[in-house]
């Protein structure tokens, strides 16, 4: 936020600086409230640019191997052009490089699972995913235990519903 808040002064600064050149040079005329409301336009137009910007920038940079699997575009009141032209301004993705299967039973597979946020830090934990049954939850703290039918036991899984473009992305969409 810090950053956003030194681009928009800076593009106000420079924004400034053209207009008084312009002013003092080329438009003598130009009246008194065109510099400080050019700079105001260009900070905001900055920070506009600068939000929708970001999911680019942040997945330009993601390693080999990190898939997003879902996104949450934004609407927000107090920034009504978002209705028109929603926002990405949270994502998950998966750490498909390192995922791993449980040896004795393949139809679980450990994936670590990245949440961004503008404005946030980075979160990051591991889930555990039942490709058979179609289902995530977190991997219990001790030795996984499997009950007679092959099904482990401890496990804290989601509802339905919660995980599905995670469980696409990590066990595939069949």
């Amino acid at each position: 936020m810090l950053f956003t808040l030194i681009g928009a002064v800076a593009v106000a600064a420079a924004t400034a600086l053209v207009m008084f050149f312009v002013r003092r040079h080329l438009w003598r005329a130009m009246p008194r409230w065109a510099l400080p409301a050019a700079a105001g336009l260009a900070m905001i137009s900055f920070s506009i640019w600068n939000s929708y910007a970001w999911y680019d920038r942040i997945t330009g940079h993601l390693t080999d191997g990190v898939v997003v699997a879902a996104t949450f575009p934004t609407r927000s009141p107090i920034e009504p052009w978002t209705y028109l032209f929603p926002r990405v301004q949270h994502f998950v993705a998966v750490n498909m490089a390192d995922r791993a299967q449980i040896a004795a039973h393949p139809e679980y597979v450990l994936a670590e699972v990245i949440e961004f946020q503008q404005f946030r830090d980075v979160a990051r934990s591991v889930h555990l995913f039942d490709c058979r049954n179609r289902r995530m939850g977190r991997p219990p703290a001790e030795a996984p235990q499997f009950d007679a039918e092959g099904t482990m036991t401890g496990v804290d899984w989601a509802p339905a519903d919660v995980g599905t473009p995670l469980i696409d992305t990590v066990c595939g969409s069949s």
